[in-house]
């Protein structure tokens, strides 16, 4: 089994518990299953910090929050990241340079929860 959170945890904010709503998800899940993650995040473009302090702005419906790479390496807590880790998606297990040279403003990362 497996729980596929790719684009979703940047749109919840900080207020809803993020950590706590991945962790119930993943006490939910038996043993040997998996969690996939890909947030959103301005360390690789820096950039992206004002796109998303002007589109909260400007927006009344769901926010976007960018977390960097140790906030969302602890979404995978307790668990046991597959190699190569949390990395930039576009970095991880590519399948050719092209891939690998993508400019992906993603961290992304799979984990298998022990059992």
């Amino acid at each position: 089994m497996a729980v596929l959170l790719l684009g979703i945890l940047h749109s919840v904010g900080d207020q809803d518990d993020p950590y706590g709503l991945v962790r119930r998800l993943i006490q939910a899940i038996p043993g040997g299953s998996y969690l996939a993650i890909g947030h959103l995040t301005a360390d690789i473009h820096p950039e992206l910090k004002e796109f998303a302090r002007a589109l909260n702005e400007r927006s009344i419906g769901t926010p976007l929050v960018l977390r960097d790479h140790a906030q969302v390496t602890g979404f995978f807590e307790g668990l046991d990241l597959v190699e190569p880790g949390v990395v930039q998606l576009s970095k991880w297990r590519p399948r050719s340079g092209a891939e690998a040279a993508a400019a992906a403003a993603l961290w992304g990362g799979v984990a298998r929860k022990p059992g």
